[in-house]
This record gives structure tokens, sequence and C-alpha cells, in this order.
């Protein structure tokens, strides 16, 4: 696939005939909308950095940045805190 843009992997997604989907692609509207569909379809999803909330996937493999950046907020993992 040479697109992309959150239209396009929504649109393939709906297209190909996959049994099932890895995909590393931005948590947009339209790639959640597509692989829901797939998911409820009966499809195992499987989502890699970053991840695609509010998807009934099988699994993520990648980091939780919001996590991440409020452990770091609170001085867990060796950042800072301001005073």
């Amino acid at each position: 696939m040479n697109d992309g843009t959150p239209a396009a992997i929504g649109a393939a997604t709906r297209r190909l005939p996959l049994g099932a989907v890895i995909v590393g692609a931005p948590d947009a509207p339209l790639i959640q909308a597509s692989l829901a569909d797939l998911a409820c379809g009966g499809r195992p999803v499987v989502t890699i950095l970053p991840d695609v909330p509010g998807v009934a996937r099988l699994a993520c493999d990648g980091s939780d940045h919001l996590a991440r950046g409020r452990a770091g907020k609170r001085g867990v993992m060796g950042g800072r805190r301001q005073t």
C-alpha cells in the first residue's frame, strides 16, 4: 500500500480479503471504524505502535505514551518534579 492516509488505510482494510489484521496506523476515526468492523466480523485485530483505542482488538504491541507521560510527571521513570 503506497498511500498511508487514514482514508486509504480504512478503505484497504475493508476491501482486502483479510483473515486477520496487524496494523500500525494513526488513531483516526476512519481507521477506528474499519478496524471495529473487522473485529465485530470475527477477524482478529492486533495494533502496533501506536495503539488504536476503542477497537475490540486481540492485542496491542507498543507503549502507552499517555501513561508514560503521567508517570514522568509524577517523578516515576526518572522524571524530575518542578517545585
